[in-house]
């Protein structure tokens, strides 16, 4: 749905996602790339710091690095 602009679309499912599964980093670590890919970089920090707690993803601690460097 990202890939086709369907970004309503795309976020209700990310947030049902989270929804089901509040424990699962993968459901906030997609809803940060989806706000990544919506240029909506505070909302992307706040779903990747909740990402962390709860299990550490290949490439979201580097992500959100970046994102708090670029927001200095």
């Amino acid at each position: 749905m990202l890939n086709q602009k369907q970004f309503n679309n795309a976020e209700t499912l990310f947030k049902l996602n989270i929804t089901n599964y509040p424990e699962t980093a993968n459901c906030y670590d997609g809803l940060g790339d989806f706000y990544l890919a919506k240029s909506d970089k505070t909302k992307a920090i706040e779903s990747f710091k909740k990402t962390l707690p709860l299990k550490a993803i290949p490439g979201t601690k580097e992500k959100l690095e970046k994102l708090l460097e670029e927001k200095k």
